[in-house]
């Protein structure tokens, strides 16, 4: 984390794993926003929040 932002990097996993994690992160009180940065096009089709909470998605594309 960094100030309220979960970070997550993903460079591999399925769109149903990758929702689980954000959705364990905005369960969180700790947890204002939530950042995603992928290398997988599937991770990028996220609503704009999840629990009332601002999701960003960042699309790196290849590998890192």
């Amino acid at each position: 984390m960094a100030g309220d932002f979960a970070i997550e990097i993903k460079v591999k996993g399925s769109f149903t794993d990758v929702a689980r994690q954000i959705h364990r992160y905005a369960l969180s009180p700790k947890v204002g926003s939530i950042v995603l940065v992928t290398t997988r096009l599937n991770h990028t089709k996220f609503d704009e929040s999840i629990l009332g909470k601002p999701l960003y998605v960042a699309y790196v594309g290849g590998g890192l």
